[in-house]
């Protein structure tokens, strides 16, 4: 029964191997499930970092009149969350950071509060990503 299972491991070891060695569109699949498994635990190295969103959210404030703004900005979390979502999904972003962000937002703020009386600031990265929808 061992010397089943073990010519059964090694015919799938085999396998596994040949397909590797030959088939482009397997290393490609592989390649692809690689650069996914680094981009989600980049993502909740992310996550791990930010405290708790609550209801409102800073996106921009007088503290960011580099960027032009006069007054803070506050969006309520579930409004930002059903964009978030959206945005996410719509398509590939090519730099890994500003694709850690759009991706990790719509996660941070599914774990909000929800309470309408407290504000979190907008995490690193996610300004980037609402500022560059902004100008389109």
């Amino acid at each position: 029964m061992r010397n089943i299972a073990l010519i059964s491991s090694f015919r799938d070891s085999l396998r596994y191997l040949l397909k590797r060695l030959f088939s482009k569109e397997y290393r490609r699949q592989l390649e692809s499930e690689e650069r996914q498994r680094r981009l989600h635990a980049s993502i909740r190295g992310y996550l791990s970092n930010l405290p708790r969103c609550e209801g409102r959210i800073l996106i921009a404030s007088t503290e960011d009149h580099d960027e032009g703004f006069s007054s803070d900005i506050t969006m309520s979390a579930r409004e930002l969350l059903a964009w978030s979502r959206e945005y996410a999904e719509s398509g590939v972003i090519q730099n890994l950071e500003n694709e850690i962000a759009t991706q990790a937002l719509p996660i941070w703020l599914a774990g909000s509060t929800f309470d309408i009386r407290k504000v979190s600031r907008l995490p690193s990265g996610g300004f980037r990503t609402i500022a560059a929808q902004m100008d389109t």
